[in-house]
């Protein structure tokens, strides 16, 4: 299954495409989503259905880059990006002790 072109007024789009990647995988499919959105990383999963995030670069986003990355697995990643804000490293690193 292929979703592109996807519209829903008032929403954003990473919002959009992660409710469709959980939509996806409550129903049985495993999920590749091409994007550079950190948001979305936190839904990676290697557990069946998989849910992937693939990079414009290629590379494939799993739960081990995402804690490799910033230092907490993917279901804590909102939460730190919510305290730490998205580009202050030294701020990821106190988020991700607490």
């Amino acid at each position: 299954m292929a979703a592109t072109g996807r519209e829903a007024d008032g929403f954003e789009g990473d919002d959009v495409i992660a409710t469709l990647c959980a939509w996806a995988r409550t129903n049985g499919y495993p999920v590749d989503c091409a994007t550079e959105d950190k948001d979305l990383r936190s839904l990676v999963t290697d557990d069946p259905p998989q849910v992937r995030v693939i990079r414009k670069d290629g590379v494939v986003v799993g739960p081990a880059e995402v804690k490799e990355k910033f230092g907490v697995e993917p279901e804590r990643l909102i939460e730190l990006l919510a305290i730490a804000g998205d580009t202050r490293a030294a701020g990821r690193a106190t988020a991700a002790q607490r």
